[in-house]
């Protein structure tokens, strides 16, 4: 056997008992060869973990590989009853993984009828040779029978086997989008709850803002009324100081007007006696005017000569 390509993979087979899930076959990536024996047109995948052989798979013409992800690829061996996966760094190596496979696929096919084409040199003569060998020989023909049967049977069971896969995976697919779905409706009804929950705590808002601007309006109301009352305040302290100094001037003035009163009435008192006074010296002078007169008077009596002359 001689290696036709060799590219590097993590390898895996199909859990036997489920069908469903994949068992790692290697816990890192390992080379995966395809090989070819051009003695006996047989070709075959080959991967070697170590000293443990994890694939052995001969390429048949109904064998398919089926790319599943980007860096995914699979294939079902009807022989080894198994389906190998495959997992590539990168998309690359995958296309160029497949691209192989289905090269080998397209020689195997193309090699029958390459041998069949040396061989009929007269078509007729070897179709009526082999149909006379049939007939002599019925084991030969059953035995033909047989194999062509089973590897029919071999094909059919390798389609069963990926049409089987392919159902399961959309399957799982399905499963998952379900899955995916029920997210995403549980996401939509959290988001249209915490929506109706914003919608209400908006509303709640806007009701504060509300009353917070009539608060500041009733804080400017407040401010300007308190304002108001500092000024009355302080016309208050000024009308308050005013009256305790008018209340200061009117006991000045109180203490004036009872001087002044105090002094009228001495005044008024000095009058009267001063007039009385006056009336007593009118008198007293109308009494020495009299008393004059009747001194003269009696003057004259006393003397009558010095009066005379």
């Amino acid at each position: 056997e001689q290696p036709l390509f060799t590219t590097s993979a993590h390898v895996f087979e199909i859990d036997p008992d489920t069908k469903k899930s994949w068992l790692p076959s290697s816990k890192q990536a390992v080379p995966v060869s395809f090989y070819c024996d051009p003695m006996r047109s047989h070709h075959r995948i080959i991967s070697v973990d170590g000293t443990t052989v994890i694939v052995n798979s001969s390429i048949t013409q109904s064998m398919h590989f089926m790319k599943t992800s980007a860096k995914f690829g699979q294939w079902s061996d009807a022989r080894a009853n198994t389906v190998y996966g495959l997992g590539f760094s990168s998309e690359s190596d995958l296309n160029k993984f497949a691209e192989k496979f289905n090269e080998t696929k397209a020689t195997i096919s193309a090699k029958p009828p390459q041998q069949n084409s040396g061989m009929e040199t007269n078509g007729y003569n070897k179709d009526s040779t082999e149909n006379k060998n049939e007939i002599s020989n019925p084991s030969m023909n059953n035995s033909k029978i047989t194999w062509r049967m089973e590897a029919e049977l071999s094909n059919l069971k390798s389609r069963n086997e990926e049409i089987s896969l392919l159902l399961q995976n959309c399957r799982d697919d399905n499963e998952q989008l379900k899955s995916k779905i029920q997210r995403l409706e549980e996401q939509k009804n959290a988001l249209t709850t915490e929506c109706n929950q914003r919608n209400i705590h908006d509303e709640k808002i806007f009701n504060l803002e509300e009353q917070q601007q009539i608060h500041l309006q009733t804080i400017e109301r407040l401010q300007k009324e308190l304002q108001g009352q500092e000024i009355l305040e302080e016309e208050n302290e000024r009308l308050t100081s005013q009256c305790q100094d008018l209340i200061r001037e009117n006991e000045m003035l109180k203490e004036q007007v009872n001087s002044l009163s105090a002094g009228s009435d001495d005044a008024l008192s000095d009058t009267k006696s001063l007039l009385k006074l006056k009336a007593l010296q009118k008198t007293l002078g109308n009494q020495i005017g009299d008393l004059q007169s009747i001194h003269a008077e009696i003057f004259s009596l006393l003397n009558p000569q010095e009066y005379s002359c």
